[in-house]
């Protein structure tokens, strides 16, 4: 917007000295500098309400940065954290809120039944990361863990979680933590599910991505930007500057291609890919040379797939001349 303050409309020329001057100059002026500090007022009241601050300012609300599910692009982050809640011990239920905090924690005090709620409406992507504690003191077995059953992507790679029912259960097989990244992009119709960590995996090197040093800036109820594309042919470009999560549903054989990754710092995307048939073969660029071989069913940079989903996450540090690929969800 340009401003209403229009100080041409003031004569700083007036009054005109060695001479009479009429009255009604002086009370033009004097109008017009009013109304230009009730503009100003007007302007920086809406500014107040409206910008992003580093600090409550003087005499004013506490701060409040929501940006309401404003898109933010092109923007090179740094030592960001996320939000915490610590819901304590539940003995029977526990509602883990996205508007609440981006990690939520729970220490499981009996059979727990989990429920989701204020999911972003569809069309972003958006994650809450849950720590399940499994004290020592818990009997044998384990107090089992229900969710939703709006939980059905990925389930099948969580250790322990048998999701042949209406709605999956995870029953821990050992004390200790157990750390699930829960994600939707059509606003919690459908849930995936990715373990980070349990008592029983190996991986304890995923729990680098969790960072809870509190300096600096904090995230919440930060949701991704997200496309549902539908390729007409085998070429399947995927965008960075469009979205961060992309989905696929194959219905042919696929040659991934990356465009726009930013030219400094380090970025991800990832990919979302439903195969129903298993000829449909998805092809990965040269440049996704790191980690490739880590994917069930690649050969060279070919991956034959097995019917069901298929959750990636590609990243870089070198505008896209190197890409490490990390499959998170395999059916």
């Amino acid at each position: 917007m340009s401003s209403n303050i229009n100080p041409t409309n003031i004569n700083g020329a007036y009054p005109i000295a060695g001479q009479d001057n009429d009255s009604q100059g002086f009370r033009d002026n004097f109008t017009n500098i009013r109304t230009n500090l009730t503009h100003a007022k007007t302007e920086l009241e809406d500014l107040q309400s409206k910008v992003v601050l580093k600090a409550q300012l003087n005499g004013g609300n506490p701060v409040d940065n929501s940006f309401t599910g404003l898109l933010m692009t092109g923007a090179q982050t740094k030592a960001f954290t996320e939000s915490i809640i610590d819901h304590g011990t539940k003995t029977s239920s526990v509602v883990l809120d996205f508007t609440m905090g981006d990690f939520q924690k729970v220490t499981v005090g009996g059979p727990l039944s989990v429920e989701f709620t204020n999911w972003p409406a569809a069309g972003v992507y958006a994650t809450i990361r849950a720590w399940f504690v499994s004290p020592t003191s818990s009997s044998a077995p384990m107090d089992p863990i229900t969710f939703p059953a709006a939980v059905r992507a990925g389930v099948n790679a969580v250790f322990g979680l048998d999701a042949s029912g209406s709605a999956p259960i995870l029953t821990p097989t050992r004390t200790g933590n157990y750390f699930i990244e829960f994600g939707t992009i059509d606003g919690g119709i459908t849930v995936s599910a990715v373990l980070l960590f349990s008592p029983e995996s190996a991986d304890e090197f995923v729990l680098n991505s969790i960072d809870n040093n509190m300096k600096g800036h904090v995230l919440s109820n930060y949701a991704a930007s997200s496309i549902t594309h539908t390729f007409t042919s085998p070429a399947a470009l995927i965008d960075l500057s469009v979205a961060d999560m992309h989905r696929v549903v194959a219905t042919q054989s696929l040659v991934l291609a990356f465009d726009n990754w930013p030219s400094t710092g380090y970025a991800t995307t990832r990919l979302w890919v439903t195969i129903s048939n298993v000829s449909h073969t998805i092809a990965f660029p040269a440049a996704v040379s790191v980690g490739l071989n880590k994917v069930p069913g690649v050969t060279g940079q070919i991956l034959t797939p097995t019917a069901g989903n298929y959750l990636f996450e590609f990243s870089s540090m070198d505008a896209g001349a190197t890409i490490l690929v990390v499959p998170l969800i395999t059916p």
